[in-house]
């Protein structure tokens, strides 16, 4: 039986809608009315999940996803204005201690198993990486996308810089990821500063993103040191026991 762009089935009791037609506004909002409060059994969930993994298991299937997503993603894509708008309606807005509970629960389940994580296994190209790099290239600071005003603590601001990676893997490299206090190599390796990082930060008076970056002390390779964490626990100016004065207990090479 045809009514309109609609498809109707005595025997199942369903009505299906034909090939390229379009619900009306109306007809969703009514849609949506008469399925609130409704609730799928345990045992229908399990069916609609194996079928889901059966589908995704087919290659054709995937492909065919694949090109729909994207097709749609085109059509429907948000303009750069509302894109605006939305970012600013989010901003300032903070998820509640239990929001970002039930967020960290969902994403342990679901990455509990290793193979459900996209890029598990995967490395991103060298073009890829060129790309990215490129992309995030003077982007720190208060030129970074995340930036607040500066609210995260000097230090921290110093170990996320993307000098910091490069310095620490220089120390590692001259070292041989060896710990230069008991000799054994590899294992949980750590920078260790032998001019405490706090004295460094209140003699340049580093306050500011652009202070890091042109602090060549920061980034000076002799005030390395590679050392476990056994070893870099021991040390006089760890952290906490971090002190005001120039320790020579260790000597760079």
């Amino acid at each position: 039986m045809m009514i309109k762009n609609l498809t109707y089935n005595f025997q199942s009791n369903i009505i299906y809608m034909t090939k390229g037609s379009k619900m009306t506004i109306e007809s969703r909002k009514k849609l949506s009315e008469s399925r609130k409060g409704f609730k799928v059994s345990k045992e229908t969930k399990g069916k609609m999940s194996e079928s889901a993994k059966r589908n995704w298991q087919n290659k054709e299937y995937k492909q065919k996803m694949h090109v729909s997503q994207k097709k749609r993603f085109k059509e429907n894509s948000v303009s750069i204005e509302t894109r605006k708008k939305m970012s600013e309606a989010q901003k300032g807005k903070k998820q509640s201690e239990e929001q970002k509970r039930k967020r960290s629960e969902r994403m342990k389940e679901k990455f509990k198993d290793k193979n459900n994580h996209p890029m598990y296994g995967k490395k991103h190209s060298l073009e890829t990486r060129k790309k990215m790099s490129l992309a995030l290239k003077g982007k720190f600071g208060e030129h970074a996308r995340n930036w607040k005003g500066g609210i995260s603590s000097i230090g921290k601001q110093i170990r996320n810089h993307p000098k910091y990676k490069i310095f620490r893997q220089k120390v590692y490299r001259r070292d041989n990821w060896i710990c230069q206090e008991c000799d054994i190599r590899g294992g949980d390796l750590e920078l260790h500063h032998i001019k405490a990082l706090s004295l460094i930060i209140k003699e340049n008076n580093i306050k500011t993103a652009e202070d890091i970056n042109n602090c060549e002390e920061l980034w000076n390779v002799d005030n390395g040191l590679t050392l476990c964490n056994d070893c870099h626990c021991e040390t006089d100016n760890y952290r906490y026991k971090a002190v005001l004065g120039y320790q020579k207990k260790f000597i760079s090479i």
